[in-house]
């Protein structure tokens, strides 16, 4: 019987400055998605008139957790302060959790 190979892998930095807004919502939605357990998670940015909420997800213990995503090459706090007053006076409320993603080119090796 033949020797079964593993399937090769190479690893790359991701360029997060080659990504769209969305595509880089996208990304974070995927890692949220399969990198925690949850009793719900909702995307909104996609949908636009998003209330600050990019990503919604409620833990199994009932904790809520917002998340922004911005992709930008020089974020500005201001943009993450109005986003957050966003969120706190949105439909869903204040949440437990509130956590701002952020896309950055990687330093040179």
């Amino acid at each position: 019987m033949p020797t079964r190979r593993q399937p090769e892998a190479t690893v790359l930095p991701v360029h997060f400055e080659d990504r769209s807004g969305i595509e880089f919502e996208r990304l974070c939605f995927a890692y949220l998605l399969r990198a925690f357990e949850w009793k719900a998670i909702d995307w909104y940015g996609q949908l636009g008139g998003d209330a600050g909420r990019d990503i919604w997800a409620v833990r199994k213990s009932g904790e809520t957790e917002c998340f922004q995503c911005a992709n930008h090459a020089r974020l500005k706090f201001k943009k993450a302060e109005e986003d957050l007053a966003k969120v706190v006076t949105g439909p869903n409320g204040a949440p437990t959790k509130f956590t701002l993603i952020t896309g950055a080119r990687s330093p040179p090796r």
